[in-house]
């Protein structure tokens, strides 16, 4: 992540700009500010600021003259705006959430035996019944949860008892 510290010469909402590197422009907004010792310019597309409503609300805030601190994060080839701080103010960019399934013990043991049955599957590959590929994914599965941790499974001997 980058960050820049700067100071605002002109917000402008709202406006047709220009493309960097080809002729046209395209709908979006600009923050021209001081930073570096020169002049620089941070344009929003009219989609970043619409997917990015809190981004949109700090620079309708923004004033000539305000310090601000940019947040700058690289995304394949792009530094995209993470967000930014106007001076004095704390971080008040919503943060987002990590949804996540949680990890039931059913949930997991229907992950096992799903890979236990695609397990069955490559070691009967000649002789797919269902009936036996099922049997042999039982066995799997149950070795998988509850391991016992006396057996050898190193041994070649049980491997009868499996298929």
């Amino acid at each position: 992540m980058t960050e820049i510290t700067g100071e605002v010469v002109k917000v402008e909402l709202d406006i047709d700009v220009p493309y960097a590197t080809k002729s046209g422009t395209y709908s979006g907004s600009r923050l021209t500010f001081r930073a570096f010792g020169k002049v620089n310019e941070q344009c929003f597309t009219s989609k970043t600021l619409e997917f990015n409503p809190h981004l949109r609300e700090v620079l309708e805030e923004l004033e000539e003259g305000d310090k601000f601190l940019m947040v700058k994060e690289k995304k394949g080839k792009y530094n995209n705006v993470k967000e930014i701080i106007k001076n004095g103010q704390k971080s008040s960019i919503p943060q987002k959430k990590e949804y996540s399934v949680p990890m039931t013990d059913s949930r997991q043991e229907s992950i096992v035996f799903q890979s236990s049955i695609k397990a069955a599957i490559d070691i009967l590959s000649n002789d797919l019944e269902v009936e036996k590929v099922l049997s042999l994914a039982a066995k799997i599965a149950k070795e998988a949860i509850s391991p016992d941790l006396n057996k050898n499974y190193e041994s070649e001997e049980d491997d009868e008892d499996i298929i």
